[in-house]
């Protein structure tokens, strides 16, 4: 397993971050990170942003760093 889904809850109204899911392909993580967006904005709770991190890249923890 490699891609992780996450959902980055809203800062401003306390709403909460949590996993998604974890994939073995980007697609499927997209997919899934799609999926609980539309659910989300059915139900809108604060802000949300999904995203998807390659858990093998450097690249994915240099974000973290800035």
């Amino acid at each position: 397993m490699r891609y992780l889904a996450f959902d980055i809850g809203c800062i401003e109204c306390g709403e909460p971050s949590g996993v998604v899911g974890i994939y073995d392909t980007e697609e499927e993580a997209s997919d899934a990170a799609l999926m609980a967006q539309a659910k989300q904005s059915g139900d809108w709770q604060g802000q949300h942003i999904f995203h998807v991190f390659d858990l093998e890249s450097e690249d994915s923890y240099s974000e973290w760093s800035k």
